[in-house]
C-alpha cells in the first residue's frame, strides 16, 4: 500500500479484495528503509478498513527484508487481530 512501496490506500486494497470475493486479506507492508508501515497510522488505517468492511477479515502484517539478500528476500509476518 502507500505505507511502503505501493501507491494505493489500505481501504482501496481491502475494497478490491471484497469486490473480488475474498473472505480474508492481509495487508503486509515493508517495515524498513524509512517506510511508514511501522507507524500507528498504518495500524489505524487497517482498523478503519475493518470497520468499513465487517464481512471481510483484514489481517495486519509486515514484510521484513531477510539478510543477506540485500532486500531481495522477504519474510512475511502476520499479527493476530487486537479486536
Amino acid at each position: 500500500t502507500q505505507f511502503s512501496d505501493g501507491v494505493h490506500p489500505i481501504d482501496t486494497v481491502v475494497s478490491a479484495a471484497e469486490k473480488y470475493g475474498c473472505d480474508v486479506v492481509a495487508i503486509t507492508d515493508h517495515g524498513d528503509r524509512s517506510r511508514k508501515a511501522e507507524t500507528s497510522a498504518f495500524v489505524d488505517a487497517i482498523g478503519d478498513a475493518r470497520t468499513r468492511h465487517p464481512a471481510l477479515t483484514v489481517i495486519t502484517g509486515m514484510e521484513w527484508n531477510v539478510p543477506p539478500g540485500k532486500g531481495t528476500e522477504h519474510a512475511t509476518i502476520l499479527f493476530p487481530s487486537s479486536s
